[in-house]
């Protein structure tokens, strides 16, 4: 083949990929519902009054984020008045931007074939980046500003001009003003970068110049953040197991590449390209959850969840590949390529047959959803409804067809001052409130620690002179009368 023939194919294959992706997206997005609590949560931190509202409710302990993508929502939302959706519509682009961020990252090291087969794998195999393309949070943006940043640094560590550094420069900051594990996910890509062929002020300089912005953001928002954590207790745990399933589940791909490459390192004897270097920025990024969770286990103890260690994915696969190297010359020949960019056409075949399948997949479920009851049972009396769920009450404010008049009720004096930061929606009531009623229903749902409160119905209706009737077991919603 020419180079010419080499490029179109790889593009042809990219192009593919991307194609058969966002039609994937793009039916999932019709029918996506605002029910998710970490949507819900976005949609209720962007409906603000003002941009000064925002910044109030990206200090509160319900958020964990830095600012930049909640800014830029309601920018979309609220300023220019874009429906709601256009925050999943955009994942869409993002999607292109990973996958070609992917392509570049392994160009960066290796042959356009290994390059494009191992792009096709990560994006069919256990694809972390869709996984979490149906939630309306920052974790897309995470993921393509982690992968720029990589690259960024791997071309300005080859080539230090201005431009390289702006374009690092950029990507570091978006990665770290939309996620906090973009801290130390863009420091450890960087690493490499201290030993560039830089005089050590300069450095210096570029070190100041490339953190001042993220510490300065930190230090506004991240204290308010951790003094009153809603969730606390929630997210996973920092043990060695839990850096084990991490691995589990992020390295398919790089097990089937792994597999693939040894395989054909045996047959294909003719030598098409023989670089092996590569980035270790990039074997970093596929180092970092052993890293952040060996770091979290000795401060905060918590916060592992698995979508925050999907940049990850490409370093393993990177690494995988790096381990290759160490025994067996990874060298191609054309019959080689051409297998391999068939394998590559079956994977994006496969992908969509299973995605596009109309078949049914039955789930089972162990328990009901927090509003799975009756509602003809509370809509039609129209009794005040109280719920300690905050997730339920972020459903309910946000539903146009609920007509009940509802509250959320707390008893930590808290959370009666910090959640109206977040949104003044939020106002909790409390069990003096309930006292002054003849009649409410009680709604109760466990998800979390953050679930509990200080109320004991059965107690608490005995001690103000209540009757309590049941309406649902689990959720349960009970119907109290004044005696």
């Amino acid at each position: 083949m020419t180079s010419f023939h080499y490029k179109s194919t790889a593009y042809l294959i990219l192009i593919t990929l991307c194609i058969t992706q966002s039609v994937y997206l793009f039916n999932n997005f019709y029918e996506f519902s605002w029910e998710n609590v970490d949507d819900l949560l976005t949609l209720t931190l962007i409906n603000q009054e003002s941009l000064n509202d925002v910044i109030t409710a990206s200090k509160s302990g319900l958020n964990l984020f830095p600012p930049l993508y909640f800014f830029t929502a309601y920018l979309l939302v609220d300023a220019l008045k874009l429906p709601n959706e256009i925050l999943l519509w955009l994942h869409i682009p993002f999607l292109w931007i990973s996958v070609t961020l992917s392509y570049k990252l392994f160009r960066s090291f290796t042959n356009w074939q290994i390059a494009i087969f191992s792009t096709v794998s990560i994006s069919t195999i256990k694809s972390a980046f869709l996984t979490q393309s149906i939630y309306v949070r920052p974790y897309c943006l995470y993921y393509c500003a982690s992968l720029a940043t990589t690259l960024a640094a791997i071309n300005f560590q080859k080539k230090q001009s201005k431009l390289n550094f702006v374009l690092y420069w950029t990507a570091f900051q978006v990665l770290t003003h939309t996620h906090y594990y973009g801290l130390p996910i863009g420091m450890l890509v960087s690493i490499p970068l201290l030993f560039s062929d830089l005089s050590n002020w300069k450095k210096w300089l570029a070190f100041i110049i490339t953190l001042a912005p993220t510490f300065l953001t930190y230090s506004y928002f991240l204290p308010d953040q951790l003094n009153f954590l809603f969730f606390a207790g929630t997210h996973g745990g920092t043990t060695f197991q839990d850096i084990i399933s991490y691995y589990r589940a992020l390295s398919f791909p790089a097990i089937f590449c792994f597999g693939v490459f040894v395989i054909f390192s045996f047959f294909s004897k003719e030598e098409v390209y023989d670089k092996n270097n590569v980035p270790i920025g990039l074997l970093l990024l596929g180092a970092s959850p052993s890293i952040i969770i060996a770091s979290l286990s000795v401060t905060v103890g918590e916060g592992t969840y698995f979508r925050y260690f999907i940049p990850a994915q490409i370093g393993i696969v990177a690494l995988a590949i790096w381990f290759i190297f160490l025994f067996r010359p990874l060298t191609l020949s054309r019959n080689s390529t051409i297998s391999l960019i068939i394998i590559s056409c079956i994977l994006i075949m496969a992908w969509g047959i299973r995605n596009f399948s109309k078949k049914e997949v039955s789930v089972e479920k162990n328990y009901p959803g927090s509003m799975e009851f009756d509602h003809s049972k509370i809509t039609n009396s129209k009794i005040p409804f109280f719920t300690s769920h905050l997730e339920t009450f972020l459903k309910i404010i946000h539903r146009s067809d609920w007509g009940v008049q509802s509250y959320l009720l707390r008893t930590d004096i808290d959370d009666f001052n910090e959640l109206p930061k977040f949104n003044k929606m939020l106002l909790p009531r409390s069990k003096k409130d309930l006292a002054k009623l003849d009649q409410f229903i009680y709604h109760y749902y466990y998800s979390g620690p953050h679930s509990d409160i200080d109320f004991n119905p059965m107690e608490w209706a005995i001690e103000n002179g209540y009757s309590i009737s049941e309406i649902n077991h689990y959720p349960l919603v009970l119907r109290f009368n004044r005696n």
